[in-house]
């Protein structure tokens, strides 16, 4: 899981190079089509991404573009908690969606370092 805000260009990451208004819009700091890394006819990775097109080729790779939230709040920082939290509008939840998701699945055979690091407070479940 890799979750990508703040200081992240999304429209330069995974380019929406089949639209039309993406070039009209974004003249100087566009990816040109012929360095994008073609994903699906309509959008494309940004060159330096190009580990991420063998994982999208293999089906292991899924991208979620332009995701957003049902609270209107104008604060950044509440909408960057919400977002983590998965409980958009309540500031007092005290995990995120990630890790209750992990805590919610059965205990794992697995014992890799990598998976010790990526789980956590979640590790509480092994």
């Amino acid at each position: 899981m890799i979750f990508q805000r703040g200081a992240a260009d999304g429209l330069n990451i995974v380019v929406p190079h089949g639209e039309r208004a993406y070039y009209a819009m974004r003249p100087s700091i566009n990816i040109p089509r012929n360095q994008v890394l073609e994903l699906d006819g309509f959008f494309g990775l940004h060159p330096a991404m190009s580990p991420f097109q063998p994982l999208w080729s293999q089906r292991h790779l899924a991208i979620v573009h332009a995701a957003g939230s049902p609270h209107p709040t104008r604060s950044h920082f509440d909408a960057q908690d919400f977002m983590e939290s998965g409980t958009p509008g309540l500031k007092a939840t005290t995990d995120g969606w990630l890790n209750r998701t992990l805590d919610s699945l059965p205990a794992s055979t697995d014992k890799s370092p990598f998976r010790a690091i990526a789980l956590g407070p979640a590790l509480r479940a092994f």
